[in-house]
C-alpha cells in the first residue's frame, strides 16, 4: 500500500513541475491513484448501488401534481413535415448558437421527413456508377405567419445523429421566414431529479402543453421524465424541454407502462420484474445538439459525448454512432453483456458490472451515416484498472 501511495504522489510531482503541467494527464493520474487506494471492486460496487437506487426513482409515486394539458398555440414550437404534406407533422422550435439561429428537432423525425434512408441508398447505388433519374425534394417546416397564415418554407441544410444514439437534428432555418421564428434561450447546466419542466408542442397536429412533467432520471445521454398524459402524443417529438424559462431538453419518443415497455429490455437483473414502470417522457440533453451545429457551419467539430469509466475517457461517442452493447471480459473469457439502452450513464460506465482487477471491458459502437460511406463498427477495450485503451474497426 505504501508503494501505491509514493507512485501516486511522484506523479503527481512529475506532472506539477513547472513546464510540464498536463491537466488530462493530471486528471488520470489523481483518478488512477483513487482507484488503486479504493480498489476497482469496491468503486464498482458502490457505483452500480447508486445506479440501481437511480434506476428506481422510476417507480416512485409523483411528488408534485401534475397539472391540466393545455391546447395553446406555442409561440416558440413550430412544425416540420415531409415535403408537401403538412398534415404529417411532428415538432420543432428554434435555439441562437454564437449569434446564428437554428432549428432543432428529434434526429429520427428529420431521419423521416428527409426520406434519410432513401437518400442513402441512391448515394450508395451512384457510388457503383448505377444513376437514377429520382430526386428527394427537401424536407419542410411550417410556421404561424403574423397574420395568422401557415406557411411552410424549404429546409436546404440540416444535420442528424444517430436515432439509437442521441438522437437529435438541427437545421438552418430559411431567411424568408427568420423574422417570425422567436428562438428560445437554453441551459446546459446539469439538470436535477425530481425538478419539473413544461413541454410545448403539437401532438396529433394539434398544439399540446404539458406545464408540470417531473424529471426521474438524468445523465448526459438522456432525460427520463414522468408523462402525466395519457393521451396520444404522436408528432411531439422534437418539443423544448423547459425548465425555468429554458431549453434544458429537445422531446424525443414515450415509454409505454408496465413489462410491455422497450425499457424494460435495458434494466438491470436487479430491478424486481414485478414492477410497472410508469409512462415515460424521453428526452435529450440540448448540449447533444452541440456538435451538430459545429458540423453544420463548418466550426471545429465538438468532441461528442464522453464513455467514462473511472472518471478517464474511454471514447467519444460522435454524434452518427451508437453504443449497441458494453461485454465484461475476465481472464480473457467473456462473462456478461449488457446493452444499456436509455439507461446508459455514459460518464459512468463502472456502474454496469461488478467489476475486479483487469477486467476488460468491451465496447461495440456502431456508425449510421446516410451516405455511400461504409457503415462501420468500432471496438473498444479498456482495461478497468490501467485505463488502457484499444480500438479497432470489427469486420
Amino acid at each position: 500500500m505504501k508503494q501505491v501511495y509514493m507512485g501516486f504522489w511522484a506523479a503527481l510531482y512529475f506532472l506539477l513541475c513547472p513546464g510540464v503541467i498536463n491537466a488530462q494527464e493530471l486528471q488520470r493520474a489523481v483518478i488512477k491513484g483513487i482507484t488503486a487506494r479504493q480498489g476497482v471492486e469496491v468503486l464498482s460496487r458502490a457505483a452500480k448501488e447508486q445506479w440501481l437506487n437511480r434506476i428506481l426513482n422510476l417507480f416512485e409515486p409523483p411528488r408534485t401534481e401534475p397539472l391540466t394539458a393545455q391546447n395553446v398555440f406555442p409561440q416558440t414550437t413550430f412544425r416540420v413535415h415531409r415535403p408537401g404534406v403538412p398534415q404529417a407533422n411532428a415538432s420543432a422550435f428554434a435555439i441562437e448558437v454564437n449569434g446564428k439561429v437554428f432549428g432543432v428537432t428529434a434526429g429520427h423525425v428529420m431521419r423521416s421527413i428527409a426520406q434519410m434512408d432513401a437518400r442513402k441508398n441512391i448515394a450508395e447505388l451512384e457510388a457503383r456508377g448505377l444513376y437514377m433519374d429520382s430526386t428527394y425534394p427537401p424536407p419542410q417546416m411550417q410556421i404561424q405567419a403574423p397574420d395568422g397564415a401557415l406557411v411552410s418554407q424549404d429546409i436546404v441544410s440540416w444535420q442528424l445523429s444517430n436515432t439509437h444514439g442521441t438522437d437529435v437534428s438541427v437545421f438552418e432555418i430559411p431567411d424568408e421566414i427568420l423574422p417570425w421564428v422567436h428562438p428560445l434561450p437554453f441551459s446546459v447546466e446539469p439538470v436535477s431529479v425530481w425538478q419539473t419542466v413544461s413541454i410545448a408542442g403539437f401532438a396529433e397536429d394539434r398544439p399540446l402543453l404539458l406545464s408540470n412533467e417531473e424529471i426521474l432520471f438524468s445523465t448526459p445521454f438522456l432525460l427520463l421524465l414522468r408523462n402525466s398524459f395519457s393521451e396520444n402524443i404522436n408528432g411531439l417529438c422534437g418539443s423544448p424541454i423547459m425548465a425555468n424559462g429554458k431549453v434544458i431538453g429537445l422531446y424525443t419518443g414515450a415509454h409505454l407502462t408496465g413489462q410491455e415497455n422497450f425499457l424494460w429490455m435495458h434494466f438491470p437483473k436487479e430491478i424486481p420484474a414485478n414492477l410497472n414502470s410508469p409512462l415515460l417522457h424521453r428526452a435529450a440533453p440540448i448540449n447533444n445538439i452541440l456538435p451538430l451545429v459545429n458540423r453544420l457551419t463548418g466550426e471545429k467539430q465538438a468532441p461528442g459525448l464522453a464513455l467514462k469509466l473511472f472518471g478517464n475517457i474511454v471514447a467519444f461517442l460522435q454524434p452518427e454512432e451508437s453504443l449497441a452493447f458494453v461485454q465484461l471480459v475476465r481472464n480473457g473469457t467473456p462473462v456478461d453483456k449488457i446493452s444499456p439502452g436509455d439507461l446508459l450513464d455514459s460518464e459512468h460506465l463502472e456502474n454496469l458490472f461488478e467489476l475486479q482487477e483487469n477486467d476488460i471491458l468491451r465496447l461495440v459502437i456502431f456508425t449510421k451515416t446516410y451516405t455511400a460511406e461504409h457503415d462501420a463498427a468500432f471496438l473498444y477495450e479498456v482495461n478497468v484498472s490501467t485505463g488502457q485503451v484499444t480500438r479497432r474497426e470489427t469486420p
